[in-house]
């Protein structure tokens, strides 16, 4: 049964003065505890990446039509790609977590930095190009984060119109890619940005 925390202890154990241990997260064994995640996270992943490979295939309903078994292999590997990507991130955390408390019973910094670090191994079951769609996905939440960050230390002060700066920028250089260098945008992004900034 897993055990939980008084009051006292919570704060004990954010502190660091408190032992804690995976007792606190889950109940039975640990190797129990990881395959019920790996599960549930695959299930969980599935219903998100399925429609999200599956939908523009359907859009592209001619080249479906033309070439049915190649399309839908092609997104079926996408697809379990991703998913696998996301359950062996959860996974990867959970198992961490678990190793970590036993030798080293207290909440840390550590800890975090550990389990983010080993998390990024499970990105090399994604293709290149899908991983740098995810760089360019995280990163802007990266720096609002470690602008929050300095923020409630007092290190930075408020910058005026920076959102519009940020957002003429970040424009600036889609328009200069889809002009010069189209290769490195997403098919997607390159017919849209031909249709509203390419030469008439």
């Amino acid at each position: 049964m897993v055990r939980v925390f008084t009051p006292e202890q919570v704060i004990q154990a954010a502190a660091g003065t408190h032992p804690f241990t995976c007792d606190y997260i889950h109940d039975g064994p640990c190797l129990v505890h990881w395959i019920k995640v790996f599960i549930k996270a695959f299930k969980f992943a599935m219903k998100f990446y399925f429609p999200l490979h599956f939908i523009p295939v359907l859009i592209r309903y001619k080249s479906l039509l033309s070439k049915p078994v190649s399309v839908v292999r092609g997104a079926g590997k996408q697809c379990l790609r991703s998913t696998l990507l996301l359950t062996m991130m959860v996974f990867i955390s959970k198992v961490t977590i678990c190793v970590y408390l036993k030798y080293i019973p207290i909440i840390s910094m550590k800890l975090l930095v550990l389990v983010a670090s080993l998390c990024v191994t499970a990105t090399f079951i994604e293709s290149p190009a899908r991983v740098s769609e995810l760089a360019l996905y995280v990163m802007p939440r990266f720096l609002d984060a470690l602008w929050k960050f300095f923020k409630r230390r007092g290190l930075v002060v408020p910058i005026p119109a920076a959102h519009t700066f940020m957002f003429s920028a970040s424009m600036a250089a889609i328009m200069y890619c889809s002009k010069y260098e189209p290769e490195h945008l997403k098919p997607t992004y390159r017919k849209l940005a031909d249709k509203f900034f390419g030469e008439n």
